[in-house]
């Protein structure tokens, strides 16, 4: 599924009558996407109760290979976003909806 996917998903499930177009649901989903981007940048984690929990970690600096000349090479340390799914998430996806 792709984020265009994902509108139409969003779209069809609306009971309020509030997205009344593609056009408005999608600036609701660009909307609360960035606000969870700024909020993650921001606090370095996001914890949606019963979704799960999105953190901030630091990944430190590996050892890559260059795989024309298998010269080994370092890759800078970074940040990465981890996902941890929370319960509820877990045990929908184990029943398969």
């Amino acid at each position: 599924m792709n984020k265009s996917d994902f509108v139409i998903m969003v779209r069809a499930s609306d009971t309020t009558g509030i997205m009344t177009s593609i056009e408005k649901t999608d600036l609701v989903v660009n909307q609360v996407l960035d606000t969870l981007q700024r909020a993650i940048v921001k606090y370095g984690s996001l914890k949606i109760q019963g979704f799960g929990v999105f953190e901030v970690v630091d990944v430190p600096e590996p050892q890559g290979r260059n795989p024309r000349t298998g010269e080994s090479i370092p890759i800078p340390a970074h940040k990465a976003v981890k996902f941890r799914p929370g319960k509820e998430l877990r045990e929908a996806v184990n029943r398969g909806h």
